[in-house]
């Protein structure tokens, strides 16, 4: 009986001391994780490549992209419009576009990744391809027009109506004829500004679209481009003009240019051109862009998930968006934020959306036509960071997000 006793008062003994070692290991520890070390798991890293057709409603397949990053080239022939890479180096990524029959388009991209290796980043470029107009056959005595077809993403602008190209006759040397294809490209996204964005092109001004005319020759008679210009009323009281810039087919300016001669009320756009090849519409504006962020902050209650649905929007406005051919000015980044629930933790998340202001103006006299602040960078542009805090009892630690 004595033994009995005392090895009960020794188990009781033994209780006491579990507890108290239960309850200053309740500081720190909980279960398996280290309150004082959360470990979160790495965000998730995406570059998406949207490519399409510059005309509306036509479907692309069996397209190349040519890829050069940091860390090296690649070509991929992607089974969709939409190609992502996931591997991704801080530093510039250049993405051509190409196809047989089409005209391809090239896009720098400048990745920047969150310092923290728990953060999400998410980022998108799009490339337009451009399906090559049939040729038509011209008498090279009696000359002829060509039309190229409308072709483009808005409503109004070059691109979005047909442009006739007339040949006079003997324009074109020699008997017999000739086959010329007369294409439209729609405006594209300028060096480090994807989705479209656009600043200068050359010092006069904004390419906004541009013809293709081959093959390549010379004329021994100039002969006229008729094209939809669609210049409001607001462009031509501050001044805005164009002229029509011979380029290379690297699409390089060769400082070669003719004076667009404006017509119909800003409606219409004539010019006289000696030689065919790559030719572009540049217009007298400048949208000068600066940049900014959009942040919004979540957090959980104590040990539950984080579950919460994301949204902003802004436009473009209505001068930038006929001139570059935006079709809808609205860009929306929607997406779902989520971690995991950890117990005894808060999760917290901020969204930052990278966005985009602009003063568009004539580029001479510094003449303000339109201003809009806060536009996303794209739909599928953002970072998340993620982070825990303890919030078992108020002297709890910080992970830090670690």
């Amino acid at each position: 009986m004595k033994t009995f006793q005392e090895f009960k008062k020794t188990l009781i003994s033994m209780m006491g001391l579990v507890l108290i070692l239960f309850l200053v290991q309740c500081s720190k520890n909980v279960g398996p994780i280290d309150r004082d070390d959360l470990v979160l798991p790495d965000g998730e890293h995406a570059l998406i490549i949207k490519t399409s057709s510059s005309k509306i409603g036509e479907s692309i397949s069996s397209y190349q992209l040519k890829i050069q990053s940091p860390s090296g080239t690649q070509n991929v022939s992607p089974t969709s419009g939409s190609y992502t890479i996931t591997e991704l180096t801080n530093g510039l990524y250049t993405i051509t576009s190409s196809k047989d029959g089409y005209i391809g388009q090239s896009v720098q991209f400048n990745v920047i990744l969150p310092g923290d290796r728990t953060s999400d980043y998410s980022a998108q470029v799009e490339l337009l391809l451009t399906k090559s107009t049939p040729p038509v056959v011209v008498n090279n005595l009696t000359g002829g027009q060509v039309v190229a077809p409308p072709i483009g993403n808005g409503t109004n602008g070059t691109g979005s109506n047909s442009a006739t190209m007339t040949i006079p006759a003997g324009a074109i040397t020699g008997t017999g004829t000739t086959s010329i294809s007369f294409t439209q490209i729609p405006p594209v996204a300028g060096n480090n500004n994807p989705a479209g964005l656009k600043s200068v092109d050359t010092d006069f001004g904004t390419k906004t679209s541009a013809f293709v005319i081959t093959p390549v020759t010379t004329f021994s008679t100039p002969v006229s481009i008729e094209f939809s210009l669609n210049f409001s009323q607001a462009m031509l009281s501050k001044g805005i003009t164009a002229r029509l810039y011979e380029y290379n087919e690297n699409w390089v300016t060769t400082g070669q240019f003719v004076n667009v001669v404006i017509s119909n009320g800003g409606l219409t756009g004539t010019v006289q051109i000696s030689r065919s090849g790559y030719w572009a519409v540049v217009e007298s504006w400048e949208a000068v862009f600066t940049t900014g962020t959009y942040s919004q902050s979540f957090t959980s209650g104590c040990s539950e998930a984080l579950n919460a649905p994301f949204s902003y929007a802004k436009g473009y406005g209505p001068e930038y968006s006929a001139r570059m051919q935006i079709a809808a000015s609205t860009v929306t980044v929607s997406t779902v934020i989520q971690a995991p629930a950890a117990l005894w933790f808060t999760r917290s998340a901020t969204i930052n959306v990278p966005t985009r202001n602009y003063v568009m103006r004539n580029k001479a006299n510094l003449a303000v036509i339109e201003t809009v602040n806060g536009i996303p960078q794209s739909a599928l542009s953002y970072s998340i960071a993620y982070s825990a805090s303890d919030c078992h009892d108020s002297g709890g630690h910080d992970s830090g997000g670690n």
